[in-house]
């Protein structure tokens, strides 16, 4: 509980940062195409990954290539 009574206001500010995310892919979905909104969004996955490489010193191996791989080839599908 110590945590969370020193660091609410950056639980507070991530929570504003997702919340603004989502309505941002909502707007973006009611502007233009719902598969490019939708593979805008799914480049967080790999980006999330990298961050935990860079940052956190986390391992990438061959499952994270994978679903790597496999967001990017999902996103591919739903552009073309």
């Amino acid at each position: 509980m110590q945590f969370w009574r020193e660091q609410w206001k950056l639980g507070l500010a991530v929570g504003f940062c997702v919340l603004a995310s989502y309505a941002l892919v909502l707007w973006a979905m009611q502007l233009g195409s719902i598969a490019e909104a939708a593979a805008l969004r799914e480049i967080s996955v790999i980006l999330v990954v990298l961050f935990g490489m860079r940052y956190l010193k986390e391992p990438f191996g061959r499952p994270r290539l994978l679903a790597c791989g496999l967001v990017l080839i999902g996103m591919l599908v739903m552009k073309f």
